[in-house]
This record gives structure tokens, C-alpha cells and sequence, in this order.
């Protein structure tokens, strides 16, 4: 559906390149505005004729459980961006700044499961959240903080930091917590603000694992809930009148599903990308 949606973007751009506009910038801005008109059309560009502001964030923010959803995808993000960051960070602290056997090996099988698609073992974790009686249960979205990606990103930026800064506050009768928290981290915060977008981005579109765990409307995140309401758009449509498509309210679904992600990337690009610009921390 939401591929079929950007149909009219897409015309925009090629007719925009092909016309010699000659600015790459300018044609995906064309593109960009005939897809938005769309979403906020009533129908296939239906923002032509019926006005700008149609029915179609009015049908979107109009549904009853919708602020409920945005609740439930903040305090899922939160909840999950916050102990990815901790787990994810120490596993790195331990690779970065300890020397044990085997330490190679280790940090090789732990980036292996990133060639494990999500997919593959799915069905054995919802198999094992529902022995355990623990489908249906928000907190077990989280339980996929291990993050192989963030753990090499966290261990490369780590090894930057001088290791003398680590072994004086050992000195100093420092132990590892508290080193990581309050020496670590800090000195991290263009690492910490990336790990908070990927992994913020990474917990909204999952998908899969959200809905075979949240059935119960109330509990449904905003990904999820917006998803149900658009099919079940599609298949009234199709009852009642044959249609099959609803081009608007599915480009104004993608919009609304795109806010959380603005949000997260407005919150944090101010520490990864103000931090980047100072200079570094050297010995």
C-alpha cells in the first residue's frame, strides 16, 4: 500500500529531472510535495479539488485508541533505548578496556549474530514468552537489547578515550560502574546520541514481534494499531464500495507513523552532532 502511495512522488521526480530542472535537491522536493498533497487529499489527489487539509489526518487522529498508542510507543522506546544503552555500552566498556583470553573470539561471535536475521528465531522466542505466560505483556518488547551493531560502534568509540583516564579513577578506588557512568558516558555523548536514533528507530519498526505480542487494542503501539486501522479501512472500502486502494489516508498513516522518529532524531542530534564538532579528548 504504501508503495503504490508514492506513485504521484515518484512522477514528480522523473518529470521534474526529465524536465531540466538540472537540481537533484529541487526535483525530490517536487516529489516530496505531490506525495504530501496526496496524504492530505481525501483521494488520488483529491488535495486538488477538495482542499488541502482533508479527511485524512482528521480519519487518523479521529480514531479512538490513537493517543493511547503514541503513549504506548514512548514508554516502549524508553524503555527499550535505555537498557540497549547500558547492556550494550558495558559489553563494549569490557571489550574496549579489559584484556582476558579469548576476548578476539568473543567479540567475533557476539558481531556473528548480526548475520542472524530477526525473522529466523522469532517464532522459537514467541514459543518461549508464551510457555512463560508472558504474551500479551509489553516488557517483553524489550528483551531484544542485545544489539551487535551498537556494541561495535560503543567499543570502536571507547578505544578512542584515553585508557590512562580509566586506570587513574581504578587508582583512585573507582570501580567499573562507576567509571562507565560517570566517566564513560560522558565523554560518549555523540555515541550515546546516535544509539538513542538507531536503536529508538529500530524498536518502532518492529513490527512482527509487536503484533504477535500486542492483541489487545489498548496496548497496541502506534506502528501496530495505525497498521490495523488502515486494513481495516482497505477491507471496508472494498465492501462497500469495490475499492481497493485508499492512497490518502495510507501516505497520512506514514506521516503520522514518521513523527515518533523526527522526535527521537530532534531530542538527540544535538549530542552527536554539536559533540562532533569539539575537539577530542587526548592524552
Amino acid at each position: 500500500h504504501f508503495y503504490m502511495g508514492f506513485l504521484p512522488g515518484i512522477k514528480a521526480f522523473t518529470a521534474a529531472v526529465l524536465g531540466g530542472i538540472g537540481n537533484l535537491k529541487g526535483a525530490m522536493l517536487g516529489g516530496l510535495l505531490l506525495g504530501l498533497i496526496e496524504a492530505l487529499g481525501t483521494g488520488y489527489l483529491g488535495a486538488a479539488t477538495n482542499g488541502v487539509f482533508g479527511s485524512n489526518y482528521q480519519d487518523v487522529f479521529g480514531l479512538p485508541l490513537i493517543w493511547r498508542m503514541f503513549a504506548n510507543s514512548a514508554i516502549m522506546v524508553v524503555g527499550y533505548v535505555l537498557p540497549a544503552i547500558i547492556v550494550n555500552g558495558l559489553v563494549a566498556y569490557a571489550f574496549a578496556f579489559y584484556k582476558f583470553r579469548g576476548k578476539r573470539v568473543l567479540f567475533v561471535v557476539a558481531m556473528a549474530t548480526v548475520f542472524v536475521p530477526a525473522s529466523a528465531i522469532i517464532i522459537p522466542r514467541y514459543l518461549t514468552m508464551n510457555v512463560l505466560g508472558l504474551v500479551g505483556i509489553p516488557a517483553v518488547l524489550i528483551m531484544t537489547v542485545f544489539w551487535a551493531p551498537g556494541i561495535f560502534m560503543f567499543r570502536n568509540y571507547f578505544e578512542s578515550i584515553p585508557a590512562s583516564l580509566v586506570e587513574s579513577a581504578r587508582m583512585d578506588g573507582a570501580g567499573d560502574w562507576s567509571i562507565f557512568r560517570r566517566i564513560i558516558l560522558p565523554l560518549s555523548k555523540p555515541m550515546v546520541g546516535a544509539a538513542i536514533v538507531f536503536q529508538g528507530i529500530a524498536a518502532l519498526s518492529e513490527y512482527l514481534w509487536q503484533m504477535l505480542n500486542l492483541t489487545d487494542p489498548g496496548k497496541q503501539t502506534l506502528l501496530v494499531g495505525l497498521y490495523a486501522s488502515m486494513y481495516e479501512r482497505f477491507l471496508r472500502l472494498q465492501l462497500q464500495s469495490g475499492k481497493v486502494q485508499d492512497f490518502g489516508y495510507s501516505l497520512a498513516v506514514a506521516m503520522v507513523i514518521m513523527l515518533p522518529v523526527l522526535l527521537i532524531f530532534a531530542f538527540s542530534s544535538r549530542y552527536f552532532i554539536g559533540e562532533l564538532t569539539m575537539g577530542g579528548v587526548k592524552e
